[in-house]
């Protein structure tokens, strides 16, 4: 029992003591020396704390962030709309071109002219609604603009060739 009042004593001092290396009371060699310990670093802090969670404000009182609106978030839905219009626009002119090729080898010269004008109502439609939500979601502040502005070209270009395509369907049409 004496060695045990020892070691106690001997931590209570070096616990009071400044100058002495602290050892713990388990270790048996006095003259070792632990490594320094090192302060734990502190985590980063979030660029946005959640709603519901405070920020450290100034003098002591909680600060609370508000919640980021869907133009902060980088979403912009009406130029995401307006590149899958431009897109169901690019692959119905694509079909409307295989399905003629197909009808021209077939000896379906009668429905070309029928299939051509209902494709073609479709993509002149399709190609409005890319270029209208193009531009709106270029319009949106805030919001990336790169689908918005796809979404514009692909539309006004279809657009141009679709209006192309009436006038040339018109002017034949008055010919015959």
């Amino acid at each position: 029992m004496a060695g045990v009042a020892t070691r106690s004593s001997r931590y209570a001092r070096s616990m009071s003591d400044p100058q002495q290396p602290q050892n713990p009371p388990y270790a048996s060699q006095p003259a070792q020396q632990q490594p320094p310990q090192y302060a734990p670093q502190q985590q980063a802090q979030p660029a946005y704390a959640h709603p519901a969670q405070p920020t450290p404000g100034g003098y002591g009182q909680p600060s609370y962030t508000p919640a980021p609106t869907p133009s902060q978030t980088g979403a912009n839905p009406m130029g995401k709309i307006g590149f899958i219009l431009g897109l169901v626009s690019i692959g119905v002119q694509v079909l409307l071109n295989l399905i003629i090729q197909i009808m021209i080898r077939s000896d379906g010269y009668q429905l070309i002219s029928l299939f051509s004008n209902i494709f073609s109502i479709v993509i002149f439609l399709t190609g409005v609604g890319g270029l209208v939500f193009g531009l709106i979601g270029i319009k949106r502040p805030g919001a990336p603009h790169a689908l918005s502005g796809i979404a514009a070209g692909i539309g006004i270009t279809i657009v141009i060739g679709a209006g192309m395509n009436f006038i040339f369907a018109a002017i034949n049409l008055m010919r015959f």
